[in-house]
């Protein structure tokens, strides 16, 4: 039996564009702070 999982990580945020700082999302970094929050996640 052939089996698919696809997971769809839209919107993860891996940093922030130029003009962040306009609307207020200096140092964005969604899958960058989940990493660092948990320590066996490589």
């Amino acid at each position: 039996m052939n089996r698919v999982v696809l997971i769809v990580l839209d919107s993860v945020g891996i940093g922030e564009l130029p003009d962040a700082a306009l609307y207020g999302d200096e140092g964005s970094n969604t899958l960058g702070n989940i990493v660092k929050q948990f320590d066996d996640i490589k």
